[in-house]
């Protein structure tokens, strides 16, 4: 039975071919153990054929729920609650509340959900449904839905309440995740799930053995979109260039030529041919593709990278070679199991352990937090301030010693300290403190400057700085300590704060980002950097992060805070 969305869509076409209507079935609520999400779907037909799974042993209810539709038509909310004590047999969905919204598709209606569904899956890069589950505003009827996709808004939904789901939307793009919210307007209340809809997964397979055909197929299965780079001159079979969605064939630099690799989100290099995988590896270096596999033992993994000598210091950190899950295989099934598990656990930042037993911490997670610095950036003059914010004292200590305090706490004496204007005064400030100052002479040419000033007095086994401003009063440091215990889960990754709307500092940035760092201009920070690797990110919710002291009135908002 297939359950993606992808599969569902097509599901859609074949019946609307045959002008046939349909219900969909979305999971918008949950409460308990459920089997599935919030935005899970399944399409219902006239005969009780359901495509998609909601829930395990309430086949029968939901079918029965739809049927309702196809003679009355619209939408219907319907809750299943096996919490109430009735002796439903809900299989894996039993003691749990599930919300099922469920509409009427029209084959001829191309503004239905489904057709809705169909137009996002085609766009280039992830956008947010907006579906409204409650409401009771008379312009805003259950069902009304908005998908917005960059800057645009499409589908009926009233403009005068779309600011109020802009922001809602492009904090779910960020987060990745559904979430039901609720919005008080003039003209009442009304709640809407939001969910990102992205375009399927597209993989590049480099290859035409078994193992390569296996793991086609299997992507295939998954619902994945899959182009397959033949090394030989057209030697796959027919079957195989028919399951793949593009095929190409011939040398590397030709079949670059012919493929975009900008929506490429992983590549496995399985070819057999280490000539053939280096042509492939030195065209992937030059893109962003967040995963590439590479089938081989380590060392081919570690002779590849020396004869590349690519200046891409993300690419080792991109290159998967053993590719795929210990998970024992050997034969091509399970070889393609190991690697498409691995991709999702990647894209998923995922350990990739098992769900029955908690994992060790990785061996070197305590080695590489004693590895881990913090550059403290104090060198502003403060111009929207009028005067030397970093003295400036809130409950009675400086906020350039706050911010030293919080730091020294988290890392001890690894603490650089980045002074520009009135270096020897501030110096002064920090007596008694186990810091190193470093002195930033070009101070006056933006934050980019402090930051190369720090990079560079860095140690060599420093394997990552925790990059934090002075002027961020109420950023505690159990926050930094939480920032500091997901580097060190993975200290591949950057590990920033996530506040209103954006991501930004305090944030970890791995070595293998510092030469980034280093060509920092102007008053562009570590921000740059973050939003340049997002592929390679993890953010942390920091809402105080949101909050610094550039003027006077920051400054008394701040102490009008600490005083409630």
């Amino acid at each position: 039975m297939d359950t993606h969305l992808p599969a569902l869509v097509q599901t859609y076409l074949a019946y609307r071919a045959q002008n046939k209507p349909l219900v969909l079935a979305t999971l918008v609520e949950t409460d308990g153990p459920a089997y599935r999400k919030p935005g899970a779907r399944m399409l219902i037909d006239t005969e009780g054929g359901c495509h998609g799974v909601l829930a395990i042993g309430l086949e029968k209810e939901i079918s029965g729920q739809a049927q309702r539709l196809f003679s009355a038509r619209g939408a219907l909310d319907w809750t299943y609650d096996s919490r109430s004590g009735r002796d439903w047999d809900a299989g894996q969905d039993r003691n749990c509340m599930l919300r099922i919204l469920f509409e009427y598709v029209d084959p001829d209606d191309a503004s239905s959900a489904m057709a809705l569904l169909q137009q996002a899956l085609m766009y280039d890069t992830p956008s947010v449904l907006v579906t409204v589950i409650d409401s009771d505003i008379e312009a805003l009827p259950l069902a009304t839905r908005a998908w917005i996709a960059g800057e645009t808004c499409q589908a009926p939904f009233p403009e005068r309440y779309l600011d109020e789901i802009r922001g809602r939307s492009r904090e779910t793009l960020q987060s990745g995740t559904p979430s039901l919210e609720s919005f008080l307007t003039d003209s009442g209340v009304f709640s809407a799930l939001f969910e990102v809809i992205s375009p399927p997964l597209h993989l590049l397979i480099a290859g035409a053995g078994a193992d390569a055909m296996a793991l086609l197929e299997l992507a295939k299965f998954t619902g994945w979109r899959v182009t397959l780079l033949d090394p030989g001159a057209g030697t796959s079979s027919a079957a195989a260039c028919e399951s793949a969605d593009r095929y190409l064939h011939g040398p590397v630099d030709q079949a670059f030529n012919e493929l975009d690799s900008v929506d490429i989100n992983a590549a496995v290099l399985m070819t057999h041919s280490y000539e053939y995988d280096l042509g492939c590896l030195r065209q992937l270096a030059h893109t962003s593709v967040p995963y590439i596999g590479l089938l081989g033992p380590a060392a081919k993994r570690k002779r590849l990278l020396q004869s590349l000598c690519s200046d891409d210091v993300t690419l080792p950190e991109r290159l998967y070679g053993p590719v795929g899950l210990d998970i024992g295989a050997e034969l091509p099934e399970e070889l393609a199991i190991s690697i498409v598990a691995e991709i999702k656990a990647v894209r998923g930042r995922c350990a990739g352990g098992s769900l029955s037993r908690q994992l060790p911490a990785a061996p070197d997670s305590a080695s590489c937090i004693d590895q881990l610095y913090v550059l403290l950036l104090a060198a502003g003059g403060s111009r929207r301030f009028g005067g030397l914010k970093q003295l400036v004292e809130l409950q009675g200590k400086s906020l350039l010693r706050q911010s030293v305090e919080r730091a020294t706490t988290m890392v001890q004496d690894r603490v650089l300290v980045i002074l520009g204007i009135k270096a020897k005064k501030l110096e002064r400030e920090l007596r008694g403190y186990k810091v190193s100052i470093i002195e930033n002479l070009n101070w006056e040419n933006g934050v980019a400057s402090s930051i190369r000033a720090g990079v560079e007095a860095l140690p060599q086994h420093c394997r990552g700085a925790l990059i934090l401003f002075c002027d961020q009063p109420f950023i505690t440091a159990g926050q930094l300590r939480e920032l500091i215990g997901v580097w060190g889960r993975d200290p591949s990754k950057i590990v920033c704060s996530r506040y209103s709307q954006t991501v930004g500092v305090p944030a970890i940035i791995p070595r293998q980002y510092f030469s980034a760092l280093m060509k920092l201009t102007g008053d562009k920070g570590a921000k740059a950097v973050i939003l340049k690797h997002r592929e390679h990110m993890i953010s942390v919710d920091l809402p105080e992060a949101a909050f610094d002291i550039d003027t006077q009135g920051d400054l008394i908002d701040a102490i009008n805070s600490l005083a409630t």
